[in-house]
């Protein structure tokens, strides 16, 4: 795993952390995963001992539920209203995208594409409970 790839799943991993993803942990030396809650205790252990492979497992963009559509569609559409400053335009937009990017790691999609990098497991169906 490149310095890149490791700085990308710690970015991601750390986003994650407050709505309780779910690892796989492979120690090194070890042949096999565990599944683990990851906890922030935990990813600064992992960070600093270089404790071996870690891949969350993520919900593709295509699992999307009708109604996580119709949720998410909120976000990333508004009424354009007739700002006559520019600054106000960018930070209702700005708050858009931010409760968007919020949404999509609360319900833990792979939004940056780490699954075909190697770098997260999918999710298997019904692994997180969400309504």
């Amino acid at each position: 795993m490149t310095q890149e790839e490791k700085d990308l799943l710690l970015k991601d991993l750390c986003a994650r952390l407050p709505y309780g993803v779910i690892c796989a942990l492979r120690p090194i030396g070890n042949v096999g995963y565990y599944d683990w809650d990851l906890s922030g205790e935990l990813l600064d252990d992992l960070i600093k001992k270089d404790w071996g492979d870690v891949k969350p497992y993520l919900r593709t963009m295509s699992s999307m539920t009708k109604n996580e559509r119709l949720e998410i569609s909120d976000f990333t559409s508004f009424i354009y209203k007739d700002y006559h400053q520019e600054e106000t335009y960018s930070v209702v937009y700005q708050h858009m995208i931010d409760k968007y990017i919020d949404y999509l790691n609360s319900h833990f999609f792979d939004w940056r594409g780490l699954i075909p990098m190697g770098l997260a497991l999918e999710a298997k169906e019904g692994m997180y409970n969400i309504e």
